[in-house]
């Protein structure tokens, strides 16, 4: 699929399909081809879904357009695609009580809510319509990944997808071996406390520290029971990236091919005086790498987020990734 180009004259609609997980079959043969669609292509600009849990379990789709059209065309084609979905996959809310439920949208249901842009977390307003861009690239490679792989997906299938999507990512973004291994080791420490639950109450300080090297020991025996496959398939992958040849699937193709475009367009603007660093990860300022890099870092952390999300990745696996790919380049 395309990059878009920037049209900030446009507008966003949101819809938030309220249903209830697993979403595969809902991506697969729900979204999936809505946004094949002739009707909607021609109809919008850009999309992009994330999955989300605010008020019940639902995937939120965004698409930009002429508000016209979206109000006219858009939002009327949207409806009827998933409530004939929802007709025919109705899915139900199970183990949970009426005090759970309190407060949630009617599940199998479509909300047409406002889109609000985490503007600081990308960088300030001049660099969010760039990673609004590459939230379309995740998408797409992520729909037509699942489309492909959908009848033996499974949550392995997802971090194995996230590992190769990420480090072709590091490749698009011109990352060389160094930076490769001092970036994914600082995604690994940003992520790592969400593995043992740094933000759980009453909890001890010796506890805590318990939980943690509990969790990295985990960590290293999991990478032990898989790294003879693991590792050499991360230098392979590496190896055939630097020397420009391409994946037998085209979807990874284009992935880097998108990235590319999309990261060297945010290479300039975050030398410009507009760009301000993301609070959640100013951490990168302290890695011995080029401002420009810490910048560009700060970032580029919360899309590797958003393409885990979209995989459906769960955050307390996200450090765990991360190690692994860090580890993995590393041996």
């Amino acid at each position: 699929m395309r990059v878009p180009e920037l049209n900030e004259e446009k507008s966003w609609m949101a819809a938030h399909i309220y249903y209830s997980e697993p979403w595969e079959n809902l991506l697969i043969k729900g979204l999936f081809p809505l946004i094949m669609s002739e009707d909607f292509r021609k109809s919008m600009d850009q999309f992009f879904f994330i999955r989300f849990w605010e008020r019940g379990p639902h995937i939120r789709l965004r698409v930009k357009g002429e508000e016209k059209v979206l109000e006219d065309t858009l939002k009327p084609l949207v409806s009827a695609h998933f409530n004939s979905y929802f007709t025919s996959y109705s899915s139900k809310r199970n183990g949970f009580n009426e005090q759970d439920i309190s407060g949630w949208y009617d599940n199998n249901s479509i909300q047409y809510l406002s889109y609000d842009p985490e503007i600081v977390r990308y960088g300030g307003a001049s660099l969010l319509p760039l990673a609004e861009k590459q939230f379309q690239a995740s998408s797409f490679a992520v729909l037509s990944l699942l489309r492909d792989n959908s009848e033996e997906w499974d949550y392995s299938s997802a971090l194995g997808a996230g590992i190769q999507l990420h480090l072709s990512f590091a490749f698009a973004a011109g990352m060389n071996e160094r930076e490769v291994l001092l970036f994914f080791n600082q995604v690994f420490q940003n992520w790592f406390p969400r593995a043992y639950q740094v933000y759980a109450e009453n909890i001890t300080k010796r506890e805590l520290n318990e939980r943690k090297h509990h969790t990295l020991k985990v960590f290293k025996s999991n990478l032990d029971a898989q790294k003879e496959v693991l590792i050499p398939h991360v230098k392979t992958v590496w190896q055939a990236l630097r020397r420009g040849e391409g994946f037998e699937n085209d979807i990874l193709n284009d992935w880097i091919i998108s990235n590319q475009k999309i990261t060297k367009e945010m290479t300039n603007e975050v030398n410009s005086d507009r760009f301000s660093f993301p609070s959640l990860f100013k951490v990168y300022k302290t890695l011995e790498t080029s401002e420009q890099n810490q910048r560009l870092w700060s970032v580029y952390d919360s899309l590797i987020h958003m393409t885990n999300n979209r995989l459906g990745i769960r955050n307390h696996d996200e450090g765990y990734l991360a190690y692994l790919m860090y580890e993995s380049f590393k041996a």
